[in-house]
């Protein structure tokens, strides 16, 4: 949790130094937020099979200086209002300067987190009901921008989604931006506990973790030392500077879905000292420098997190911690790693759980519209020279200055999956199919419109099909220019290098006209 309040006109962001995993790059914090969701990447070294495309990514985790839904509760208005979000204030321990009343705090405290969590992923398993209609991806649910205007039934489009603290004000979005709304929140407070608790770290082997009885100790308070007086007693008096950690490595039971609800910390767990415990957040004090009693005679968060260093997100590599439990032994290498995990394992879960209420089809497309940047196609897409619209989803046919039908005919005895797809210019009428079977044939269309970068263009692009499970693809290219001659073509693939050798041979027939309808012929020598 990253602390930011609002100091005056010149000052927007003021994270406080105690803060949590950062979620931007300023004020000591390297986007450690984004950097651990993005184990949910494709190109992560150890990315789950269900893996995140860049764009859903992006949204997801933060890109840039955006908080993503991931960092939506870091957010200027929501930061300081809700603990539960942060896993914060489930701290105590069995001895002094705590009361025996501060069991039961810290219990609730920790199942107030827990609950959250749960019920964040409740509304995304929810919301992926509204991604899919009975056989397919519903292209206006399943992207990240797009919301609906309720105006003549009509739609309008946001550059990103909202992610609201209430889920219901965000009931107008897309459905995609509501699944992200709930699993963001929910790996924030799951990679948070990792940080703020000592469930895997270690106290500091050269200072006490327990000291003699009758000790009076000085605490931070989070900007000023301050006297915690125990009195004359033969209790134990727990240090609230270096407290007990508890080095475990296996993931946190109770921050799965669904919550195993005999896995959540008890009151009675507390007063015995084998649960968790997580900081008092002094993240306030610090940043205005006030000493709020709350945290004063408690374990707080500018003691025990591990927020701030630097991760290589690929890997989870780490390196500079800058907190001191986090330089303490590996305790940020093992916060970061334990967060990694953790993040894979509710994404995973959530999964799981689309597949098993909404049945393999529906659910398998369901997951397909929450990871990819483009889930009504199969096929990926390419580079494409600044067109934005090669990722939207196809936009119905319609007139259009040029436009290009185009028919690939598959005359050979393997099916043809699509791979590649480029457009750099124009839209998407209808999709590329995902295949062509043997023997059968299928179209596509594409139609001119102004370009991103503000020049009316043609359709221009290509599309690449992979040849049954032999090495060769097919490639076809197809250009119909507002000013210019028309220009079809088809070649073959070995990997990605041109070979003129592969056993098919292409053919294209009737190239002409501005509204084109070119034959793509993919036959065997």
């Amino acid at each position: 949790m990253a602390v930011a309040l609002v100091l005056g006109a010149s000052v927007l962001l003021a994270p406080a130094s105690a803060g949590a995993f950062g979620t931007v790059d300023v004020g000591g914090q390297h986007a450690e937020h984004e950097k651990i969701t993005r184990v949910l990447s494709c190109d992560a070294t150890d990315a789950p099979a269900r893996c995140f495309q860049p764009k859903s990514l992006d949204e997801l985790a933060g890109a840039s200086g955006t908080f993503g839904a991931v960092g939506a509760p870091d957010r200027l208005l929501e930061v300081t209002q809700d603990g539960s979000a942060h896993c914060d204030a489930g701290d105590y321990l069995p001895g002094i300067p705590y009361a025996a009343t501060g069991a039961a705090r810290a219990a609730l405290a920790l199942k107030a987190c827990i609950d959250s969590f749960e019920r964040h992923l409740d509304e995304a398993l929810a919301a992926a009901d509204d991604l899919v209609d009975a056989d397919s991806v519903i292209p206006r649910q399943a992207r990240i921008n797009f919301v609906e205007s309720g105006i003549n039934g009509g739609t309008t489009e946001q550059s990103a989604c909202t992610y609201p603290r209430v889920a219901s004000d965000g009931a107008r979005q897309s459905a995609k931006c509501r699944v992200y709304n709930g699993l963001g929140r929910a790996l924030h407070a799951a990679e948070d506990f990792w940080s703020h608790s000592n469930w895997a770290d270690q106290a500091d082997p050269s200072k006490p973790t327990i000291l003699p009885p009758g000790t009076r100790q000085t605490m931070w308070s989070g900007w000023n030392w301050v006297w915690v007086t125990p009195g004359n007693s033969v209790d134990p008096v727990y240090s609230l500077t270096n407290p007990i950690g508890l080095h475990k490595s296996e993931l946190v039971p109770f921050l799965r879905y669904p919550v195993a609800r005999d896995t959540i910390p008890s009151e009675a767990d507390e007063r015995a000292g084998s649960a968790p415990i997580t900081g008092c957040d002094d993240s306030l004090e610090e940043l205005v420098k006030i000493t709020l009693p709350e945290c004063v005679g408690r374990v707080p968060h500018s003691v025990l997190n591990k927020d701030k260093g630097l991760i290589n997100w690929r890997t989870g590599g780490t390196s500079d911690p800058s907190t001191p439990r986090g330089k303490t032994a590996d305790n940020f290498a093992r916060a970061v790693d334990g967060a990694r995990r953790q993040a894979k394992a509710v994404w995973g879960d959530l999964a799981e759980r689309v597949v098993a209420r909404y049945g393999e089809r529906r659910g398998a497309l369901m997951v397909r519209a929450i990871t990819s940047d483009t889930p009504w196609t199969d096929c990926r897409i390419g580079a494409s020279a600044g067109n934005e619209r090669a990722y939207y989803p196809p936009v119905g046919a319609g007139t259009a200055l040029r436009s290009i039908t185009a028919r690939v005919i598959n005359r050979t005895d393997q099916a043809l999956a699509c791979d590649v797809i480029t457009l750099d210019y124009g839209e998407w009428a209808s999709m590329p199919p995902d295949a062509v079977a043997a023997s059968n044939e299928r179209t596509f269309r594409v139609e001119s419109n102004m370009s991103s970068n503000g020049k009316a263009g043609g359709p221009e692009g290509t599309v690449t099909y992979k040849i049954g499970r032999t090495a060769y693809s097919v490639r076809f290219t197809f250009n119909n220019p507002i000013v210019g001659s028309n220009s079809f073509s088809c070649g073959f693939l070995r990997g990605d290098r041109p070979d003129a050798t592969a056993p098919y041979r292409c053919a294209v027939e009737n190239q002409g006209g501005n509204d084109a309808s070119p034959r793509f012929v993919v036959s065997a020598r």
